[in-house]
């Protein structure tokens, strides 16, 4: 759970007016030599403002501390007891999880989803150069279509197609998994139910939404698949606000218990909206 808002700029004020506090008493001092009566009674009120503020950021910390050892100790509970929670939620279910940044989350959320009684069928992990190898594709075989995004949604389509239909052409999936661009684990080609897509970035050049994530999410809805967004909440630059654009329902905390309870609770009752604790989110949990 991210430290409040609140600690931040209490922090932030009480700094500038330790150095303010400072800067005016020594400019003061420089310039006049003195200090009159009523340039004292401002400096005592801003040391005063000083002492407040201290005990103020001191408190929130102590509550930001008590805050977290709760939300520790709820999802130890959690943690401890997900198998009962959970257990044949999601028995039937057939789900491919597509991780479009390298997070390393994906096999946590396998054992989870297995746990709930769903079938991961395989796990996708697109891997750092893909969409340069996707442009180079459509420069080497010469694709028609004129727009850059056309191109690089064909080429997308037809990597999907070769995971999930027996009749798909493999030869890209091949290409790519032989350069390097993407690793895929499970037992395909077969049409999942539901992928769950994990994207979410680290770096500047890592934040590939635009070129990768949404024309996976318009390819798996042209073929009537469920797709649920899903990051985690440590990522620096967040995909969830392109989801949410997508209409997709997303989970903005998924490498937490309290994510994975919500990601198979959505799945299971078919809950629409985005949960997680950002400000991106619309309640914690889909209840």
């Amino acid at each position: 759970m991210p430290i409040n808002d609140k600690f931040y700029i209490v922090s932030i004020i009480t700094i500038f007016l330790t150095l303010g506090i400072g800067i005016f008493i020594g400019v003061t001092i420089t310039d006049n030599d003195v200090i009159n009566e009523e340039q004292k009674e401002f400096i005592d009120k801003l040391e005063l403002d000083f002492i407040n503020l201290r005990e103020t950021n001191r408190k929130s910390m102590q509550e930001i501390i008590k805050l977290r050892r709760q939300i520790n100790s709820i999802e130890h509970f959690l943690k401890n007891f997900s198998e009962q929670i959970l257990g044949d939620r999601l028995l039937g279910k057939k789900i491919a999880l597509i991780e479009t940044n390298k997070h390393n989350i994906s096999e946590e959320i396998k054992a989870i989803l297995e746990m709930s009684g769903a079938e991961v069928i395989g796990i996708i992990d697109i891997l750092p150069g893909l969409s340069s190898g996707i442009l180079s594709h459509t420069e080497k075989n010469s694709i028609e279509n004129s727009k850059v995004d056309d191109k690089i949604s064909l080429v997308i389509g037809q990597l999907l197609e070769g995971l999930f239909y027996p009749d798909g052409n493999k030869n890209i999936l091949q290409l790519f998994q032989k350069e390097n661009l993407l690793t895929v684990i499970g037992n395909f080609p077969q049409k999942p139910d539901y992928v769950i897509l994990i994207g979410g970035a680290s770096k500047e050049e890592d934040y590939k939404v635009t070129m990768i994530d949404l024309p996976i999410i318009n390819k798996l809805k042209a073929d009537k698949v469920n797709v649920i967004g899903a990051e985690p909440s440590t990522c620096n630059l967040s995909y969830i606000t392109e989801y949410k654009q997508a209409n997709l329902t997303t989970v903005d905390n998924i490498e937490s218990i309290l994510g994975q309870i919500s990601l198979v609770l959505v799945i299971e009752q078919g809950i629409k909206g985005n949960f997680g604790i950002k400000d991106s989110s619309e309640r914690l949990l889909p209840y």
